[in-house]
C-alpha cells in the first residue's frame, strides 16, 4: 500500500524519512492499525552485493526497532527477500536497551511448477515463521516496564558512520565497529 506508517512520520522528523520497502500492518475494519513487521526487497541479480544487503538488514532492523518503542510491542517481524530467496528475523527489546534480531527462518519460493513439490517441504518454516509471528508480535502489557529499557535510534549521519564508505560488494560485512 501507499501508506505511510506514524513510525515513519516519526521517523521524518529526525531526519530518517526513507520508507522499508514492505510494512505488514494490524487492520481494524477499514483502518490501519499498528504495524507488526518490515522488509526489503531486492532483485536476484543484487544476490552478490553484500553492501546493499548488509545496508538493508541493518534497516530492518531499524525499522523494526523504531516500531518496538512507537508501539510498546513485545516483538516485530523482520523479513529480506532477495530474489527468490526469504530470510524471516524477530526483533525483541530484551533488556535494558538490548534489542535483539534472530533469524527464525529461511526458504526458497517456487518459480516454476517443477519447484512446487520441494517447495512443500518448507511449509514446516513457514508455520514456524506464523507461529512465531501470532505468538510474540504483539502489544506488551507492561508498557510501564518496557520505557526505561528503551534507547534511541541512531541518526542517520550516525548510522552512515557504522557503514564503510567504499562500496566493496564482496568483503562479507560492511559494519565497522
Amino acid at each position: 500500500s501507499n501508506k505511510e506508517a506514524p513510525e515513519s512520520k516519526n521517523r521524518k522528523l529526525t531526519g530518517r524519512a526513507k520508507q522499508p520497502d514492505a510494512i505488514i500492518n494490524n487492520t481494524d475494519q477499514l483502518s490501519w492499525g499498528s504495524s507488526r513487521g518490515h522488509g526489503e526487497a531486492k532483485v536476484q541479480e543484487e544476490m552478490n552485493n553484500l553492501y546493499n544487503l548488509c545496508a538493508d538488514l541493518v534497516r530492518v532492523a531499524i525499522f523494526n526497532k523504531d516500531a518496538i518503542d512507537f508501539y510498546n510491542m513485545h516483538c516485530m517481524l523482520g523479513f529480506q527477500v532477495v530474489g527468490q530467496h526469504i530470510s524471516f528475523y524477530l526483533t525483541t527489546l530484551l533488556y535494558d536497551g538490548l534489542y535483539v534480531m534472530t533469524e527464525i527462518g529461511h526458504l526458497n519460493m517456487p518459480v516454476s511448477l517443477e519447484q512446487l513439490p520441494a517447495f512443500l517441504t518448507s511449509l514446516d518454516t513457514l508455520l514456524i515463521v506464523s507461529n512465531a509471528y501470532w505468538a510474540n508480535c504483539v502489544q506488551s502489557s507492561s508498557t510501564v516496564e518496557m520505557e526505561p529499557n528503551k534507547r534511541s535510534t541512531l541518526a542517520t549521519p550516525n548510522f552512515k558512520e557504522l557503514i564503510a564508505k567504499n562500496r566493496d560488494r564482496h568483503r562479507s560485512c560492511q559494519l565497522r565497529f
